[in-house]
Order: structure tokens, then C-alpha cells, then sequence
């Protein structure tokens, strides 16, 4: 049980285990234990397939929704562009600003919206992180533009922002995330 709910904690958010219905995989398990399985294995494809590419992403995108909703009422220092990006500005930095043709060099730390860091150059990396900004996701495009060199700023991504309906490697489908973001640098 054990090795399994680790397996399942493993998938790096790909799969929200809030979802699941706890009842329903103790059952898969047991039957298959005792040689009944449930389905055959082109149902449990099937169900699998239409899970990852249709209900967690549903599901993922609502819970999304809601946790940026609360962020956006919880201070009245937030503030939302037109793209739903919500930022709060907490060191404006100098007039030099990144556009999309700049490098930057970054502190950062990322955060899923239950609030577990899922990358940091403050414990991950050696330092401060370098990105063309042509490369990096549309929330931190627009977020950086809002401050300059020695600015820090607060950003929480909706999901189109960030990594989208299919999310990453690391990243779920569908996910709004937080970064704390210092601009160490533009070039």
C-alpha cells in the first residue's frame, strides 16, 4: 500500500489526487488481487485515456479557477490584467525593464496552488537563473515587464499563463501557479 501511494505521489502533479475516489481504487486492487478484475484491459485504457485527457484537466482547470478567485480577494494589493494575470509589485525596481528581446536573470521560486514548491533557484540551482525572455511562459512575459532590474513581484498564473491544458513533466494540466520572482538583471 505503501509503494503504491507512492507511486501515485510520484506523478508530480500530473494526476490530483484529490480526485480520486479512494473507495473505487481499494476495490481495483482487491479484485485484481483475488483475480476478479473489473474491466478488461481495453476498458482500463480506455477509462485511464479519457481520465488524463478529459477529467483531470476539467476538474484541474475548475480548481484553478477557484484557488485564483480566492487569491484575488484575499488582498486588495493583488491586482489583474486583462489577461487574468494577478500580480502584486513588491519592489518596483529601476526604469530598466525586460522586453521581449531581453535575458534575464532571475531568484525565483515556483509553487503549485496547494502550495507545495515545485522549482527554486533558491534551493534547487547554483543562484540566479538566466532566460531569454522570448522563452519563457506568457505570465512571466507580462509579469517582468511590470518591473525593472532590483524589482521583486508576486505573480499567480491562470492556467493559459503558465503551462496550459497539458501541462509539463513537472506540472499537471490545467494548473494556476504562484511565483515569487527578484529580476536580478536584465541584458
Amino acid at each position: 500500500g505503501q509503494d503504491m501511494a507512492q507511486s501515485i505521489s510520484q506523478t508530480n502533479g500530473k494526476l490530483d489526487v484529490e480526485m480520486l475516489d479512494l473507495d473505487v481504487v481499494i476495490e481495483g486492487i482487491v479484485s485484481t488481487l483475488e483475480g476478479k478484475n473489473l474491466f478488461t484491459f481495453a476498458e482500463s485504457d480506455k477509462i485511464m485515456s479519457e481520465y488524463f485527457k478529459k477529467t483531470l484537466p476539467e476538474k484541474a482547470l475548475e480548481g484553478s479557477l477557484e484557488f485564483l478567485k480566492r487569491v484575488e480577494k484575499s488582498d486588495k494589493n493583488i491586482r489583474k490584467t486583462e489577461t487574468g494575470l494577478l500580480y502584486e509589485i513588491v519592489k518596483e525596481g529601476n526604469n530598466r525593464r525586460p522586453d521581449i528581446g531581453s535575458v534575464v536573470y532571475l531568484m525565483y521560486e515556483g509553487r503549485r496552488r496547494d502550495g507545495s514548491v515545485f522549482e527554486s533557484t533558491y534551493n534547487d540551482y547554483q543562484g540566479e537563473e538566466s532566460f531569454p525572455m522570448e522563452f519563457v511562459m506568457k505570465g512571466w512575459q507580462e509579469g517582468l515587464s511590470m518591473i525593472g532590474e532590483g524589482g521583486v513581484i508576486k505573480l499567480w498564473l491562470h492556467p493559459d499563463l503558465a503551462y496550459g491544458e497539458t501541462g509539463n513533466e513537472r506540472i499537471g494540466p490545467n494548473q494556476a501557479l504562484y511565483y515569487y520572482i527578484e529580476l536580478i538583471a536584465v541584458i
